[in-house]
């Protein structure tokens, strides 16, 4: 199960209905430009616990404790679920504020994986296309660079014997 976040400032109905359409529309389109082998780039680890952060994101209130067969477990049940029943009221925003961070949860770490997922496929496409061209032109600046060097060495050479020469002239 993914986590769709939509938001709207609205008091119209209609306008808060719209909201959830454009926020569903683009988490389908999202999910359509990503597959999901892809997403999880194989990673087989991540991919199972993302499942199951999916899965398990919501807090269930009505939710009880696994009881044995029988009249007592029965009866273990049904006070379990009338102490639910009973205490929703103060356990509710706990749960809906645990579920809402969950979500958001979900929802950063599917973006976070897009997005790891985009500058991985961006980083490999810089890498095949510009390699070789960049490398012909670092070789082409070191060829330069080694010509320029060589003129500079034959420059002191010659600036050298100059002064030699002209050292020599003085002396004599």
């Amino acid at each position: 199960m993914s986590v769709v976040w939509a938001s709207s400032k609205a008091t119209n109905v209609f306008e808060a209905a719209a909201a959830v359409e454009q926020a569903l529309g683009e988490a389908e389109r999202t999910a359509a430009a990503t597959p999901t082998e892809d997403l999880f780039m194989g990673d087989s680890y991540l991919a199972e616990n993302v499942g199951a952060m999916r899965a398990s994101w919501e807090l269930n209130p009505w939710t009880v404790a696994p009881t044995r067969p029988g009249p007592l477990g029965r009866a273990l049940n049904l006070s379990q679920r009338a102490v639910r029943r009973l205490t929703w009221w103060y356990t509710r925003p706990q749960l809906e504020q645990a579920s809402r961070f969950n979500a958001a949860v979900v929802r950063a770490t599917d973006a976070l994986l897009a997005r790891l997922l985009r500058i991985t496929e961006r980083l490999h496409a810089l890498e095949s296309t510009h390699s070789e061209v960049r490398l012909r032109g670092l070789e082409e600046q070191l060829r330069v660079t080694r010509e320029e060097q060589a003129r500079l060495l034959q420059r002191v050479t010659q600036l050298e014997a100059e002064l030699a020469a002209l050292r020599g002239g003085r002396q004599g």
